[in-house]
């Protein structure tokens, strides 16, 4: 039986193709604050992976292709500020979407007032000033080398926009209708100046809302003034937060119908989900975490790729690192892709929550539901037949595994139905065999970890495999960079897993570390790195920054004990005894040179910016710190060599012994410069955690004073 069982699951290994083919749409992001909140707030930009970076490179390992960029007549947001941002941006790649609030200030449902510096005596004036405007920012673009990707003509404009001249009513859109035309013939003339044509977009609000926008779109072109044929696309804003009637099954439908009305490229453009949020009622039950972020630009993206004639044309998240107003608008505390730490301010650090990879297909390319019954999941959701078959052995999990466990919902149903274990309406997802170990892997790690559960095998384009809850009925444990004990038992499913790809990858390195040395002449260390580079995470991901986190200190530990136990056994004393001196000679000149080199480079660097502010005391001590530790010598390395070149010379075992010797050595050495480090930069250190203490509470305090009188958040966001 288990063989039969091994046969199967490994024949479907080697047969799985991963399929990952999706619809183009275009991913993208609102990131008109970013260059404001680098400059204003210090923000350093954090990856999921720990390292300070770019927001550019952030948010394009994440998927995002667009940027989308909004300009105001004045102000912040003015044409000088957009047009670097724009230059920013397309210099990395992106495609670009510009939004004109014709407006010197937020331009919104609620706002559209009409920039000062124009002429409102009339409409005729208003259009006139209004077309020259659009006219002259186009070329402007051009001359800067910027070619518009999209561009919208106003912002969320479903009442009008120019106020109150240019604001709809009941009965009236004509004098509307002449303003947006008039824009629109500004985009002619740019164009016939040398402008690239870009689309078209008017943009509005309540996109899921089918009455109220198909009622604005059949007023705008009732008089002819604007028809359909001016207009390429259209662009909503659809928010959880400003009504619990604004649900993915609406915008489903009211997209769907203006498709068939206009077929008309249609885009999202404004979105967003919060990650923390209280007393405030959303429009889905997604968790309000980063997985509930993914899963609700997920099922939009679902509902654009669905609409009729392929009309669903792409996504814009709305200012997902806008740090000093987390809330977005909203009455949410935050729906930021980041989490923010204004501890260091004027530095501020913003860490990349796990959704910024919400366009990089996380639970899109490709999603599947482990339904592992019964192991995983609770008995009383199966048929009793089912969990009697399986029971819980191994054999039994692997036959469960190969023949339930890895399918693709095509269904609209959010949760598998009674007795999943069924074919009815999912279809089985093929996999490559590095995926199929990885998924088993997991599959084990929880069954034996007893931890329940739906979880998602996760596909994404330029990246490896992951497995992750669906939906949390917890928070999300991360791996803890300083493992100990109890922090490890209390991540068994994660342990195990990563154990067994641990186990996996050495069984395979040991053939590898012969098959060099044998055909090519080559180290055995070859072989080792051509297996970490395999199982690394730019190919299998067998071995990623995860395994490292919660393996790397006990494989160290083992690793150099072992390597301690062999050097041990290469130092034979009564061999030793005759090249004493030789050692303590060859360790003298070393540690000297090495000490005398290690302080000069520091003394050197004193003008760093880090180490210029220290006293010279406490920079002493520092260098001699570092200069200690430049004395190591890993045993590895001359076992190594000794092992590679077959070496038993005397001077193999000089070289053994001051290795050795060495060690203890730079332990007494750096004791000795710690213990002077801490006793001159103890006042340092106290001083910076007065003066830290006093600039704790400033973020809070600024980000109040510059969003009083922001006229786009609701007054209940507004500080007093």
């Amino acid at each position: 039986m288990f063989l039969k069982t091994a046969l199967l699951f490994a024949g479907a290994c080697v047969a799985g193709v991963l399929n990952t083919a999706t619809a183009a749409l275009t991913n993208g992001h609102d990131l008109s604050s970013v260059s404001i909140m680098e400059t204003a707030e210090g923000a350093k930009w954090i990856s999921t992976s720990g390292n300070i970076t770019t927001i550019e490179t952030i948010f394009s390992e994440g998927g995002m292709d667009a940027v989308r960029l909004r300009i105001w007549t004045a102000g912040d947001y003015d044409l000088n500020y957009t047009l670097a941002q724009a230059q920013r941006y397309a210099k990395a790649g992106f495609k670009i979407y510009l939004d004109m609030h014709f407006s010197d200030t937020w331009a919104d449902p609620h706002h559209q007032n009409i920039p000062a510096a124009w002429d409102n005596s009339s409409v005729e004036t208003l259009a006139a000033d209004l077309q020259a405007y659009v006219t002259s920012t186009l070329q402007s673009f051009t001359d800067g080398g910027i070619d518009l990707d999209i561009l919208s003509l106003g912002n969320e404009i479903t009442i009008g926009f120019l106020w109150p001249t240019g604001k709809l009513t009941t009965d009236n859109y004509n004098d509307f209708a002449t303003l947006w035309k008039a824009a629109r013939q500004g985009v002619t003339d740019a164009v016939a100046a040398g402008t690239k044509k870009p689309q078209i977009m008017i943009h509005v609000d309540n996109g899921w809302d089918y009455a109220y926008v198909t009622k604005f779109f059949t007023g705008l072109f009732a008089n002819g003034t604007v028809t359909p044929d001016d207009v390429d696309a259209f662009g909503f804003s659809f928010y959880p937060f400003y009504g619990v009637e604004a649900t993915i099954d609406s915008l489903n439908s009211s997209l769907t119908q203006l498709a068939l009305d206009y077929n008309k490229p249609l885009y999202v453009a404004e979105t967003n989900w919060p990650v923390k949020c209280e007393n405030v009622s959303l429009s889905a039950d997604y968790p309000v975490s980063p997985e509930g972020q993914i899963q609700w630009v997920d099922a939009i993206k679902e509902v654009l790729e669905g609409l009729p004639n392929g009309l669903g044309a792409g996504v814009f998240y709305w200012e997902p690192a806008y740090i000093k107003v987390a809330s977005l608008g909203s009455s949410c505390e935050s729906a930021l892709l980041f989490d923010v730490d204004w501890s260091t301010w004027p530095l501020t650090y913003a860490t990349a929550l796990s959704s910024v990879n919400i366009h990089s297909g996380l639970a899109r390319n490709v999603e599947t539901t482990l339904y592992v019954a019964p192991q995983l999941v609770p008995k009383r959701v199966m048929e009793p037949e089912v969990a009697t078959q399986f029971g819980y052995s191994l054999v039994g999990l692997l036959h469960l595994y190969h023949q339930y466990v890895l399918w693709k919902k095509v269904s609209a149903d959010k949760d598998p139905p009674t007795g999943s274990h069924k074919q009815t309406r999912l279809d089985r997802v093929p996999l490559s065999l590095i995926s199929h170990v990885q998924v088993l892997a997991e599959v084990v790690a929880r069954r034996v970890g007893g931890d329940v559960g739906k979880w998602c095998l996760i596909v994404l384009t330029k990246k490896p495999i992951r497995v992750e809850r669906c939906q949390v009925a917890r928070p999300v444990r991360l791996p803890s960079r300083s493992i100990n004990g109890l922090s490890l038992l209390s991540d068994v499913p994660d342990t195990l897993s990563h154990l067994l790809a641990f186990v996996l990858v050495l069984l395979g390195a040991h053939p590898l570390g012969l098959f060099f040395p044998k055909y090519f002449r080559l180290p055995l260390i070859t072989g080792y790195l051509v297996a970490g580079i395999l199982s690394g995470p730019f190919l299998a991901n067998l071995l990623n920054e995860d395994v490292v986190g919660i393996l790397g200190s006990y494989v160290n530990a083992f690793a150099l004990s072992f390597i301690s136990f062999q050097a041990g056994q290469e130092i034979y004393l009564p061999e030793l005894r005759p090249q004493i001196k030789s050692i303590v000679a060859l360790l003298a000149t070393y540690y000297c040179t090495a000490m005398a080199l290690g302080t000069t480079v520091f003394m050197l660097a004193a003008g760093v910016s880090f180490y210029s502010g220290l006293v010279h005391s406490c920079q002493l001590g520092i260098e001699l710190m570092f200069a200690s530790i430049s004395v190591l010598v890993s045993p590895s390395t001359v076992m190594g060599l000794k092992v590679e070149l077959n070496s038993v010379v005397p001077f193999t075992h000089v070289a053994l012994g001051t290795c050795m010797t060495a060690e203890f050595v730079v332990l007494v050495s750096f004791s000795v410069s710690r213990v002077v480090a801490s006793i001159y930069c103890a006042k340092l250190a106290r001083e910076h955690r007065l003066h830290h203490g006093r600039r704790a509470h400033e973020p809070r305090a600024r980000s109040a004073a510059r969003t009083r009188d922001d006229p786009h958040l609701p007054a209940a966001e507004r500080p007093a």
